[in-house]
């Protein structure tokens, strides 16, 4: 099923503007026209039904007989003067505005499913009882790296990961409300999530579990219950998770894992802590992890002893995944 959007607007550059860069958007589930005068609008509503239309504040009175599952207004009004939640602000980037309109869908009972799964879709999975290994860096290199040709969602299950001071994330809501509402099936999967990602790079990054008591609070039916519904509902085809301890019930979160990396160190701790992690694994958990895991070392300083560089991270992330063969 198609889905439409409208942008009525006598500015006919702008609109023009946001149009197309809405039908460059694989992940948008709509399809853009615009419109510059109510004769051309008219034509168009005789032969089809409107899912959203953005119209512009100087020329709202012209459509209100028009029937339209989502009335969205297009205001100059700068942000911090819009108190209405079907108003969104013209003049910012695409991707913002695009992130609303879903954020709005997703409360929207009129307008069906918005996804539908056309590929697969592989869960990669991050951990390592070593700590410091470097394991959410080398995720988000490799995250970024499949982006490029697949769309890929991140998904933090670390209590205090820092990523949203680390990258200058502010997420509209938190993961625990986003599964709240997911878990209840009171908003468009899709849209909600859609209109609650932050972007790095073309890959998405979920909302973070801001309270790690919260994230121990999530058991493993519920996780499923969760891929289950990006796996449904959403076109996404690779899902990384970068596990860490705080996760209830660790080894069968991480047996929903196509593959996990395993980042580690090559000192006696942390060949100790890796021996004693794999001495604990119940028998029924043991070999199936071990087939999972993918061993890797991350070198975090150079030949010179300095950090290395975001491009060196990047040929590791990717010599590794090309070792995994998991596409």
């Amino acid at each position: 099923m198609v889905h439409n959007i409208i942008i009525y607007d006598t500015e006919k550059y702008y609109s023009q503007k946001l149009a197309g860069y809405m039908n460059t958007q694989k992940a948008f589930p709509f399809e853009a026209r615009f419109f510059d005068s109510r004769s051309e609008l008219e034509i168009f509503v005789l032969k089809n039904d409107i899912d959203i239309m953005l119209i512009a504040d100087n020329l709202l009175a012209e459509v209100e007989d028009i029937s339209v599952k989502l009335r969205l207004r297009l205001t100059d009004d700068s942000v911090g003067n819009i108190h209405n939640s079907e108003a969104i602000y013209k003049y910012q980037s695409c991707e913002t505005i695009i992130r609303q309109i879903l954020s709005q869908v997703a409360d929207n009972a009129q307008i069906g499913r918005l996804a539908i799964r056309s590929s697969f879709m592989k869960i990669i999975g991050f951990y390592s009882p070593v700590k410091r290994t470097g394991q959410t860096t080398l995720a988000l290199a490799m995250g970024q790296l499949i982006a490029e040709e697949y769309k890929t969602l991140f998904v933090s299950l670390e209590g205090n990961s820092g990523l949203c001071e680390l990258l200058g994330l502010n997420f509209s809501m938190d993961m625990s409300d986003m599964l709240y509402d997911l878990r209840n099936g009171s908003r468009d999967v899709a849209a909600s999530i859609g209109g609650n990602v932050q972007k790095l790079g073309k890959m998405d990054i979920f909302p973070i579990m801001a309270d790690i008591k919260d994230l121990a609070s999530v058991n493993y039916r519920e996780w499923v219950e969760f891929i289950k519904k990006l796996e449904s509902d959403t076109d996404y085809e690779f899902v990384i998770l970068d596990i860490s301890d705080s996760v209830r019930e660790l080894s069968e979160v991480l047996c929903l894992c196509e593959k996990v990396f395993m980042t580690l160190a090559s000192d006696k701790m942390a060949c100790a802590k890796k021996n004693q992690y794999y001495g604990n694994l119940g028998a029924e958990y043991s070999d199936r992890l071990k087939e999972l895991f993918i061993e890797c070392e991350l070198p975090l300083l150079g030949d010179d002893g300095k950090s290395i560089g975001d491009m060196e991270v990047r040929d590791y992330a990717k010599s590794v995944w090309n070792m995994a063969g998991i596409i």
